[in-house]
């Protein structure tokens, strides 16, 4: 498994993140957390997942979609 890192700025936005939804839910905002940083492991261990969007950036990055499941 190919580790992974954020950067300061991803860190303190994924803890703002965190903080919104916990103002309402803090089951919720660690159920968000968690799936944040198990999409992150995921592409992490294939980089190539998704695809490209040529007709939104001519960056080369690629698109993948993430669902978090919602457990009440």
């Amino acid at each position: 498994m190919s580790p992974y890192r954020l950067t300061p700025k991803a860190r303190a936005d994924l803890l703002s993140i965190w903080s919104y939804i916990a103002l309402d839910n803090i089951a919720a905002a660690d159920r968000v957390e968690r799936a944040i940083h198990d999409a992150c492991a995921f592409l992490a261990q294939s980089p190539l997942r998704g695809h490209s969007r040529q007709d939104l950036t001519p960056l080369p990055i690629r698109i993948w979609q993430s669902r978090a499941t919602r457990t009440m």
